[in-house]
């Protein structure tokens, strides 16, 4: 399993359909209905590739005062192997002594804490969906 920054056009279209695939068709985040968006061209995008295939996403990007994570989806096939940690780790160590902040669904929060994110506040995103704010610092 090798994670990196996405450099092709074809690392970012596997990315892409990925995340629309995972957050949107199988977990309904409405959220995410403008897939990809304008925030990909200043965003770094990670990807997990096992052999050719990428089955793991996440990217982040500078804002005013803290990097942001956001898209972290993985493939149901690849689920439960170890994939998200992978992305989360090198992540962090490229962004090492950055200021991080993500919003998260309540049942992935434990996920976030294992990498020491604390949570913050909630968010309401859209009529049904509360989110919650965490941050590294």
């Amino acid at each position: 399993m090798k994670i990196s920054i996405a450099k092709t056009k074809e690392e970012l279209l596997q990315a892409f359909f990925i995340r629309r695939e995972v957050l949107i068709e199988e977990k309904k985040y409405s959220i995410y209905k403008d897939e990809p968006d304008k925030d990909d061209l200043v965003s770094d995008i990670y990807i997990a590739k096992d052999k050719s295939k990428v089955v793991g996403t996440a990217r982040i990007r500078k804002e005013r005062m803290a990097y942001r994570i956001q898209r972290m989806a993985i493939v149901k096939h690849a689920k439960g192997k170890g994939i998200g940690s992978k992305i989360m780790k090198k992540i962090l160590q490229d962004q090492k002594n950055k200021k991080i902040s993500l919003i998260s669904p309540k049942e992935t929060i434990p996920f976030y804490e294992k990498f020491g994110f604390k949570k913050t506040d909630i968010i309401q995103k859209g009529k049904y969906h509360k989110y919650y704010r965490l941050q590294n610092y």
